[in-house]
């Protein structure tokens, strides 16, 4: 098959995907409608840098009024958003430029991230199997959803980074690279470090195979462990330079990157020098153990995890909401999402046997073993789980076909081809399909349309009443500071725990006056809310005792909430009221 062949077809039909996602949001996405929260928060952010804000002030002060809201999220991917605005600008004026890179930054870098796959598995699949591979990325559920249009987070992002760092590490591995091969590995390994700390996980696939290569092959691996940590460590350092101001640079952080994640690498750069250094093991050895311990020294939250300051019970309703945060427990989602991942390890274990390419399919099975049970306990890591299974699952789909191939009797060649079609299909939606016919799938509440009412919070409060604070759902919140000059309590943020408390205690009141406390104390204007939207689970009570929001929903507000009348599009969905002084 010609190489030109790979080149087109695999982007026709990750074109014809990104094209079917369009067409089933398209009178929400031409509407002006974004994905979700995090979509409309991210516009904000950038919408700060284009009014003049400096590039180290992330601080958004009209979120958790009057109080404000710093994010954990890093610059990268503001800074490509800014970059679209500003391509886009001459033509369309600010305000559209962000808009319009928001909605198409994700599908482009969906392109971007299909072509670095074709050349990150390229040492391990003959030319037909990379056009199997191109084909079946388009088919991946959760991937495609992190390169959805209207959706400028940095999920899309993390997942291109993380195909370069594959495609880098599976050519610094091979038995006839140099030492300097690692450098492009180490690169990306620190790209992805600084636009989230889950990166550090990707270096799980970087510094254990080093370190057990010179435990195995000697001191010339020490030397390109201490030449990655180097690198990853001048990387961090100078991520920390660009997303802290000067007087700052040593601020603790461990839900961003910080001064804690450039010791951690100075560490183990220290480690793979002493193992580099010496003659014997033990020393090396020893080095490597003394860097967790150095580390939980130097900063005893770190093995808490990157959550570990977040309220505990503002974090518990986040998880209770969020799709992503939701485990694989519906076998129906199990093997919609991880069917190819249960085929893809086997393969790669297999391929361990051989000689040939070892080292790259070993990196294969041990992030399908590191990412695997993750994607089990939340399904936001299923997303490396099917880039780490598309070469073992794509390789085994070319090996069926090949053998279909081969020469068969003229009376065979109709059904050499049916079985050719039935491969290719069982491939590419087999699994998706049978897990419609498994029982216990997963559903999904509805969601509010957010755009509607942040635009009409935006047009008629601010015509009236000019800034307004208004205390609304968590997942709402965004839209409102994106469409118009109000001010909003709580946000899906673990950071903003204070506003995200209140709203938990307000809606959840089943005392009305302590709700009525609440909003006195944040001088709130407005009341939103949704009784239909699935954030209102977190909201209901248990049947004895009715919230805030049972009364609102049942309308019986009380007294000090008057209601707005909405129009009958937003009726449909929304309570608004007005707070009563």
């Amino acid at each position: 098959m010609r190489r030109p062949t790979i080149l087109i077809l695999p982007f026709l039909a990750l074109l014809a995907t990104q094209w079917w996602m369009v067409d089933r949001e398209r009178s929400a996405l031409f509407a002006g409608e974004l994905f979700d929260s995090d979509a409309y928060m991210r516009l904000v952010r950038v919408q700060k840098l284009i009014r003049g804000d400096g590039w180290y002030d992330a601080r958004i002060r009209r979120s958790n009024a009057p109080i404000g809201e710093t994010l954990h999220w890093t610059r990268p991917q503001d800074g490509l958003l800014l970059a679209g605005a500003a391509l886009l600008a001459p033509m369309l004026g600010w305000p559209a430029g962000l808009h319009w890179t928001g909605v198409w930054l994700s599908p482009v870098l969906h392109i971007l991230a299909l072509a670095l796959m074709l050349w990150a598995a390229r040492p391990l699949l003959p030319t037909g199997g990379l056009l199997w591979l191109g084909l079946l990325f388009p088919a991946q559920l959760l991937l495609d959803f992190q390169f959805a249009p209207g959706r400028p987070d940095h999920h899309a992002l993390i997942m291109l980074l993380f195909i370069w760092f594959l495609g880098a590490l599976i050519r610094a591995l091979a038995d006839d690279a140099g030492p300097g091969r690692i450098v492009p590995a180490a690169i990306a390994a620190a790209l992805l470090l600084w636009v989230s700390v889950e990166g550090l996980l990707s270096a799980m696939l970087l510094f254990p195979p080093l370190a057990l290569a010179w435990l195995v092959r000697g001191g010339p691996w020490a030397l390109r462990g201490l030449l990655a940590a180097a690198v990853m460590t001048a990387g961090a350092a100078l991520a920390v330079v660009l997303e802290y101001p000067p007087g700052a640079w040593f601020t603790v952080a461990h839900d961003r990157i910080s001064i804690v994640h450039v010791v951690l690498l100075a560490l183990l750069a220290c480690a793979f020098a002493v193992a580099a250094g010496s003659q014997r093991r033990l020393p090396g050895l020893l080095g490597f153990a003394a860097v967790p311990a150095v580390q939980a020294l130097a900063f005893p939250g770190f093995f808490a995890g990157p959550l570990s300051a977040a309220d505990d019970t503002f974090r518990a309703a986040i998880f209770n909401y969020a799709g992503e945060t939701a485990p694989l427990t519906a076998p129906a989602d199990f093997l919609a999402f991880l069917g190819p991942a249960l085929i893809a390890l086997p393969v790669s274990l297999w391929h361990l046997r051989r000689p040939g390419g070892r080292p790259a399919w070993a990196i294969l099975a041990l992030g399908l073993l590191l990412f695997g049970p993750l994607a089990v306990m939340q399904m936001r890591w299923t997303s490396y789980v099917a880039i780490l299974a598309l070469p073992g699952y794509a390789w085994l789909l070319a090996g069926i076909l090949a053998r279909l191939d081969r020469r068969r009797p003229l009376s065979l060649l109709f059904l050499s081809s049916l079985g050719r079609t039935v491969a290719v299909l069982a491939f590419a939606v087999g699994f998706f399909l049978a897990s419609r016919l498994v029982p216990g799938q997963g559903s999904q509440d509805p969601k509010c349309p957010l755009d509607g009412m942040a635009r009409h919070l935006a047009t008629e409060g601010s015509a009236e009443h000019g800034r307004l604070r208004i205390l609304s759902y968590l997942t709402v919140a965004s839209a409102i500071l994106y469409r118009g000059p109000h001010e909003v309590i709580g946000t899906p943020y673990f950071r903003n725990r204070e506003g995200g408390r209140d709203t938990l205690a307000f809606f959840g009141a089943s005392d009305p006056e302590r709700a009525r406390e609440i909003v006195d104390r944040r001088r709130v204007d407005l009341v939103l809310a949704c009784p239909a939207d699935r954030e209102s689970r977190l909201y209901r009570g248990d049947g004895a005792k009715p919230t805030l929001l049972d009364r609102l929903a049942a309308g019986t507000a009380p007294a000090w909430l008057r209601p707005i009348p909405l129009p009958a599009d937003l009726a449909a969905w929304y309570r608004l009221y007005e707070v009563r002084r």
